[in-house]
């Protein structure tokens, strides 16, 4: 049992903290006996947990104290730290991104008490490469000096087989052009598709243009122009590595309907799409991506399709105009929530995730608090499939959502009567709802609306 107790209470945590710029606080030390500290430590840091593999990047530590404890004391002591200046806050459906700050105390001959707070980082700045290297403390390569001479070593063991592959792998990269590129361009012609800029923000537009000559009279079942979001993770490694991938969102335009194409006309074709201020930003780690693209395809029946994909990255709007953050800042309670239903909501939320290891614990809480409705406002994040702990039979569909007040991730499903086409991907929605469980796989509690 450990000598004392700890906790972290940060200034304003209901306020999400803009990155790069420190966060503020106490560590609570609660003394139960005598004991001494050889450092009690706190430490700013991030983490990507949900179905791939965790990445974690450590920001800044300090330590607070170092000294005895006298029994049934109480001590607070101040820090401030940096917060990392990517990668934002992210709650989606196989890809989370969290911040914390935890704080530890190392006390001989004793398990060292340690926890955490989590709070809410919005990004300011993007890496050109999205990935989260700056203002992260660096750690030492030694992965690299023992592993590095044995994968060359195996790569001069292997270079004969290597070698009798290349002509393999040269076939197959031909193949692939002969029947999606020059079979199709024996009907389309030389096809010219451009989508501009590379990398733009949320709220801002994503432009394009197509144009080509077809080389002769064909008919075609359509065109298209399709914009594309995916969370794409690995989970394992070795002959166990999955990769999994999630669709967030797709759009798709319909450019030309069913026709005939006349041979020596030029077919021009432009286009856009407004990245809406509520759709993830790209990210990327090791195991874990956020990736955009856009799609142009001519559907040429019996004949293969012609067709090109080009990625682009989305930015967070707080990064194209940080006096923006405010506005997106979650405002705490709701006009239809009383400060008594809004922290009876609060303790709800903690029992049921308390009990999540408990499964008879975690009936008796469901049980008790079924028959209540409770109003709640949150963002949503979009269609998720339907948890394997629900058991509701009735039609609708099912959402992500965050309580960003309270830094609760949930999700919700939504009876047909209460969905309508403008729900998806909305900051600070306002409705009813009963909690009814929780989804062990991905933490989130589980609700519905009513």
């Amino acid at each position: 049992m450990a000598n004392c107790r700890l906790t972290v209470e940060i200034d304003e945590p209901s306020l999400p903290k803009i990155a790069g710029q420190p966060i503020t606080g106490f560590v609570v030390v609660k003394s139960d006996k005598d004991s001494r500290c050889k450092g009690l430590t706190v430490t700013c840091y991030w983490s990507t947990h949900g179905r791939g593999n965790a990445a974690r990047g450590d920001v800044e530590s300090a330590t607070l104290f170092e000294g005895e404890w006298q029994e049934g004391k109480e001590y607070r002591y101040p820090f401030k730290l940096a917060t990392a200046t990517w990668p934002p806050t992210y709650y989606g459906n196989m890809i989370n991104v969290s911040h914390y700050v935890q704080a530890e105390a190392q006390i001989p001959w004793a398990n060292n008490p340690k926890t955490l707070q989590e709070f809410s980082l919005i990004a300011t700045d993007s890496p050109p490469d999205l990935a989260p290297t700056s203002n992260v403390l660096g750690k030492s390569n030694w992965l690299g000096w023992i592993f590095g001479p044995i994968a060359l070593v195996v790569l001069l063991v292997f270079l004969p087989f290597l070698l009798f592959l290349l002509p393999v792998i040269g076939i197959i990269a031909a193949a692939y052009w002969f029947i999606r590129v020059l079979i199709p361009s024996q009907i389309t012609g030389k096809v010219e598709f451009k989508t501009e800029p590379a990398a733009l923000s949320q709220g801002q537009t994503l432009t394009g243009s197509c144009e080509f000559t077809p080389k002769r009279a064909s008919t075609i079942n359509g065109i298209t122009w399709t914009v594309k979001c995916h969370e794409k993770c690995v989970s394992g490694s070795g002959s166990k590595r999955l990769k999994h991938t999630h669709e967030v969102l797709t759009q798709v335009y319909t450019l030309a309907e069913a026709s005939i194409l006349e041979a020596g006309k030029l077919q021009k074709f432009e286009f856009s799409y407004l990245i809406p201020t509520t759709v993830p930003p790209s990210l990327k780690f090791t195991d874990n991506e956020i990736s955009w693209s856009s799609e142009f395809r001519i559907d040429i029946p019996k004949w293969p399709d012609w067709i090109k994909e080009i990625p682009f990255i989305v930015k967070s709007a707080a990064m194209a105009n940080p006096s923006r953050i405010e506005s997106v800042a979650p405002v705490a309670g709701t006009t239809n929530t009383t400060p008594e239903d809004d922290q009876w909501l609060t303790e709800v939320y903690q029992q049921v995730v308390q009990s999540a290891e408990d499964p008879d614990r975690l009936r008796s809480v469901i049980e008790a608090v079924e028959t209540q409705v409770f109003s709640i406002r949150v963002d949503i994040q979009g269609e998720v499939e339907e948890p394997l702990e629900s058991d509701i039979d009735e039609d609708g569909i099912w959402i992500s959502a965050k309580d960003s007040v309270r830094i609760v991730r949930l999700v919700v499903f939504v009876p047909k009567r209460f969905y309508s086409d403008g729900m998806l991907w909305t900051n600070g929605w306002k409705g009813n709802a009963n909690v009814i469980g929780f989804e062990e796989e991905s933490g989130r509690i589980i609700l519905k609306l009513c």
